[in-house]
Order: C-alpha cells, then sequence, then structure tokens
C-alpha cells in the first residue's frame, strides 16, 4: 500500500544517511553515489519485468487480451473495463497498462 510504500521509502533514505555519513547532502545525491533508485522505479521496473515474462507464456497469455485492432498510437493490449473499485486496483489492469506504456 501507499503507507507502506512510504516507510520502506523513508526507511531507505535514513540507511542512505547512515552509510555515507557526513557525505550525504541529499536523497537524489545519495541514491547517485550509492547507485541506488528510488522505491517507485524499482518497483515499476519489477513489475514490468513480471508483465513482460508473463505475457510471453502460454500458461498465462488468457490474463492479457490482446488488441483486436492496431494503429500507430494504439494500445497493444485491451485495457478491459473495471466496474467496481477493488478490480480498477487489481494487479491485471496496473499490468496491462504497463505493458501498453512500455
Amino acid at each position: 500500500t501507499e503507507k507502506y510504500s512510504t516507510k520502506l521509502e523513508n526507511l531507505q533514505k535514513l540507511a542512505c544517511k547512515i552509510i555515507l555519513g557526513d557525505r550525504y547532502t541529499s536523497y537524489n545525491k545519495a541514491l547517485e553515489l550509492l547507485k541506488l533508485c528510488p522505491l517507485k522505479d524499482r518497483c515499476h521496473k519489477i513489475c514490468l519485468k513480471f508483465a513482460i515474462k508473463t505475457s510471453k507464456l502460454k500458461k498465462y497469455q488468457a490474463w492479457f487480451h490482446k488488441a483486436l485492432r492496431r494503429t500507430r498510437d494504439s494500445k497493444k493490449y485491451t485495457e478491459t473495463n473495471y466496474r467496481t473499485t477493488s478490480y480498477k486496483k487489481s494487479p491485471l489492469l496496473y499490468l496491462t497498462q504497463l505493458l501498453n506504456n512500455n
């Protein structure tokens, strides 16, 4: 959830401060020095990698529905319409959006 990701991000900031000590100036500079990326970027990258791999596997191809017609700017996968907020927050919709934006 957003609450826990914020807590993890704060923990990463604190760890950067402890590791760098006096050399710590800002969080972004610390991430560059330690060759890290922010938590949201890392999660995004991992989810995209997972979506790409699962979309290629026969077993999970039913999760992602390929678009019937594609033009230059159209999406590769159709995003199913949601009727409930719980489906709006579902991983399948999120992963489909990641694949389309990639």
